[in-house]
C-alpha cells in the first residue's frame, strides 16, 4: 500500500500550517541551482508579446530565465509533448541545412539585417521552438513574492514545481472571476495539483512530517 497522504490529509495540512508564500530570491535560487537555469534581460521577449500573451500579467513581468543545459532539458521536457505536439517540431518552413538554419534566425538567409534586440528574440524562440531550451517567466508586483509564472516549452515536471512553490492565489476564483482556481476545494483538478506538489516539495508541514 501507499504511504502517500491523501487529498483530505493534504488540505487539511495545508488549512492548519498554509505554506508562505514563495520568497523571490529564494525561487530564482531554486531555479538556478536544480535546473541550472540562468537570467536573461525579460525585454529579450517584445514588451507587446507580453501584452498580448493572455498567460501573462504584463506589469508584473519580473524575471526572465533560461534553461539550455542539454540533459536537465531532455529530463524536464514532458514526453506526451513528442505525440502530443510534435516536439521537438518538424523542420518544415526551415532551410533544409543547418548552416542556412541558423542563418534563418540571424536574419541572414534572405539579406536581412535584423536589430540587435530582434536577433537574441529570434534566437530564443527558436531554442524552444526546437527544444534546446526552456523559457520561464516570472511575475512578482515588489519584487518580494513571486504569485505567477509562465513556461516556454512544454514541461510539466518544471510547471509542477513552480506551481508546488507559488500556488493559486493569484488566479483565485473571485465574483469577479468565477472561472478562477478553486482554492480550498479538492474537487479543483487545479488546487489538488498544487496540494500534491506542495507536498512533494516538502512545503506542506503536517503532510511531510519535517519542519519547514
Amino acid at each position: 500500500m501507499s504511504d502517500s497522504p491523501t487529498l483530505e490529509q493534504l488540505v487539511d495540512a495545508w488549512r492548519a500550517d498554509p505554506p508562505r508564500p514563495a520568497a523571490a530570491d529564494g525561487l530564482v535560487d531554486l531555479l538556478k541551482q536544480r535546473f541550472l537555469a540562468y537570467e536573461v534581460p525579460v525585454s529579450l521577449i517584445p514588451r507587446s508579446d507580453y501584452e498580448m500573451d493572455d498567460d501573462v500579467v504584463e506589469d508584473d513581468v519580473w524575471k526572465l530565465l533560461l534553461i539550455t543545459d542539454p540533459a536537465t532539458v531532455t529530463g524536464l521536457v514532458s514526453p506526451a509533448a513528442f505525440d502530443r505536439e510534435d516536439w521537438p517540431p518538424s523542420a518544415e518552413g526551415w532551410p533544409p541545412s543547418l548552416a542556412e538554419d541558423w542563418a534563418e534566425v540571424f536574419g541572414n538567409f534572405r539579406g536581412e539585417l535584423l536589430a540587435v534586440e530582434e536577433v537574441g528574440y529570434r534566437l530564443f524562440t527558436s531554442l524552444v521552438g526546437k527544444g534546446m531550451a526552456l523559457g520561464i517567466v516570472l511575475e512578482s508586483r515588489d519584487g518580494e513574492i513571486v504569485d505567477g509564472f509562465k513556461i516556454y516549452g512544454p514541461s510539466d515536471l518544471l510547471a509542477d514545481v513552480l506551481i508546488g512553490h507559488i500556488g493559486w492565489e493569484k488566479h483565485r476564483a473571485t465574483e469577479e472571476n468565477p472561472y478562477g482556481v478553486a482554492v480550498g476545494d479538492i474537487g479543483d483538478e487545479d488546487f489538488a495539483r498544487y496540494l500534491r506538489m506542495a507536498n512533494a516539495e516538502g512545503l506542506l508541514h503536517a503532510a511531510t512530517g519535517s519542519a519547514r
